[in-house]
């Protein structure tokens, strides 16, 4: 998932304990296996510090030596992208494989036994602060150490977003990872508070953020269905379409009109993919939910101020602006 061409990570040989992800919660790091590999790129979410790693097999040990020498009193989210890890902390043994995470904390010892098989391991390892959580330690503690990623929407969704984080958020400004410091904080706190069931200590407004992050997600994901509206979002967030209609409007938009502007977008992109060039206009806009043919061109016209099929051989004759031929 984090190929060298489409996850360009940066090399740093001899300096892989430089890295924000053993830099602040010292480890001792062992390779094993024939391959010496280790590349990531960090950045930072405002206090949050986020590490995107590519390396070859090996051991990683938090020992109470290092822990009485350096603890910045965090929490640590393990994801793991590819390959497979046996992970020993907080009195748990487990194993985690892509698709699961696992939280760590900075003030307990922890041994990975990280197997990155032949085409190395791909993990994202990001580092809150205790004080931005707003669960109580002690109920963290009975999480810590767990597998996470499977147990509810929010786990699912935290882990697709810190992944894609990992991919894109290098080219985020300073400015934008402050704001998204935000929302991981809050899909995580949000996590937490419904694996422990404890969202009477999660703020409102966190729980609100992420009720509407699951609900984007989900209308992404079913931008085909030409019954995707209001009703059906909140049928599948178990909340009242009055609640979701809320929610939007405190992000300043509505869910037709979300809807509307995703599937216009997608639309608009598959417009001018060649890959694409043998369908109707009329047939790529139902394969995202526009069944309706005059329906479909007033929205379009009406938000991008032409016909589609205007915009498409504007495009074909290399006339829409951006576009290289």
């Amino acid at each position: 998932m984090f190929g060298g061409e489409d996850f360009p990570l940066i090399e740093r040989k001899g300096g892989w304990a430089d890295t924000p992800v053993l830099s602040d919660v010292t480890s001792q790091v062992r390779f094993t296996g024939d391959r010496s590999v280790a590349q990531f790129r960090s950045f930072s979410l405002g206090e949050v510090p986020f590490s995107a790693l590519r390396f070859s097999s090996m051991l990683v040990r938090r020992t109470p030596r290092l822990i009485r020498q350096s603890d910045p009193d965090m929490y640590g989210l393990c994801l793991a992208v590819r390959g497979k890890t046996k992970f020993e902390h907080a009195h748990r043994d487990e194993e985690m494989s892509a698709g699961h995470m696992i939280l760590y904390d900075s003030a307990l010892p922890f041994d990975a036994d990280i197997d990155g098989g032949r085409l190395n391991a791909c993990a994202v390892v990001v580092q809150f602060p205790k004080h931005l959580l707003p669960v109580r330690q002690h109920h963290v503690g009975q999480v810590v150490g767990e597998v996470l990623g499977e147990h509810s929407a929010v786990e699912r969704l935290l882990y697709r977003f810190l992944v894609d984080l990992g991919r894109e958020g290098g080219d985020c400004t300073a400015q934008d990872r402050a704001r998204l410091q935000s929302t991981a904080t809050d899909l995580l706190s949000t996590a937490l508070g419904h694996r422990l069931d404890r969202e009477s200590q999660v703020p409102h407004s966190a729980q609100q953020h992420a009720l509407f992050l699951r609900a984007t997600a989900f209308i992404r994901e079913h931008l085909g269905r030409p019954d995707l509206g209001p009703a059906l979002v909140a049928g599948a967030l178990k909340v009242s379409v009055r609640t979701l209609n809320r929610i939007f409007e405190q992000q300043d938009t509505a869910v037709a009109g979300f809807i509307k502007q995703q599937r216009l977008e997608r639309i608009r992109t598959d417009l001018t993919s060649l890959h694409l060039s043998h369908l109707t206009v009329h047939a790529i806009a139902a394969r995202w939910g526009y069944v309706r043919p005059a329906v479909f061109s007033r929205a379009f016209r009406a938000t991008f101020g032409e016909p589609p099929g205007e915009y498409r051989r504007r495009f074909a004759a290399g006339d829409v602006i951006g576009v290289q031929r």
